[in-house]
């Protein structure tokens, strides 16, 4: 039973494999075209949340961006995650905590 339950959970789970590692490829090629060994992007890949700010990060990087300003755009980049979650008030307004 759990032989067949991993192997369907595989199967249904190779969509998004495919887009991540095509994702994580240009990803890398773009880290790797601004001088950055292959280091960097298993650094950033497990310490950076939001896929998106990976790709902005290479040019906050590359460009040499202060802290600050690294901060204040990762703010804004993540700030979408607010509208994801108003977007689901009403369907979950009934649960309670666990």
């Amino acid at each position: 039973m759990k032989q067949k339950t991993t192997k369907y959970a595989f199967l249904s789970t190779l969509p998004v494999m495919a887009g991540y590692i095509v994702l994580g490829f240009g990803f890398g090629i773009l880290l790797a075209s601004k001088g950055y060994s292959f280091w960097w992007a298993i650094l950033m890949s497990l310490t950076i949340y939001a896929g998106s700010m990976q790709y902005v990060g290479v040019d906050l990087l590359a460009g040499g961006a202060s802290l600050i300003s690294a901060a204040m755009v990762t703010l804004l980049v993540n700030a979408r995650h607010l509208f994801y979650g108003i977007s689901m008030i009403n369907e979950y307004k009934d649960t309670r905590a666990a």
